[in-house]
């Protein structure tokens, strides 16, 4: 006679309901353009080229030309690191689109509001 599987612990079932609603998520939506200009007008205020701000980053200089020509996406590491060497806070170079579908996808995947 086959045993009865075990009950769910509770961690068990809230991990399972997060990777429901996590799974229903999309990804969320960059405007890498944007988000370039923001690097390069930064980078234009403090009179420093883009080999410099890639320097000071620790990043390539051909990612942070792609980056500011909107031709490739940004990690938050890569975001802190030049909002770091532009010496300007990170949430400057997020748009207003994107922290709303942050809060957005935050609500579907909590069921609250996001920080």
């Amino acid at each position: 006679m086959p045993s009865k599987p075990k009950p769910k612990t509770t961690k068990q079932k809230a991990n399972a309901k997060l990777a429901t609603r996590l799974s229903k998520v999309g990804p969320l939506k960059v405007s890498r353009a944007l988000v370039g200009q923001r690097i390069a007008t930064a980078r234009a205020r403090l009179d420093i080229s883009q080999v410099v701000l890639a320097d000071r980053a620790g990043l390539s200089h051909s990612y942070v030309c792609l980056v500011e020509h909107g031709k490739r996406g940004l990690s938050m590491a890569a975001v802190l690191a030049l909002s770091t060497a532009l010496g300007v806070k990170s949430s400057l170079l997020i748009t207003d689109d994107q922290m709303a579908t942050y809060k957005t996808t935050m609500n579907a995947v909590y069921g609250k509001a996001a920080p």
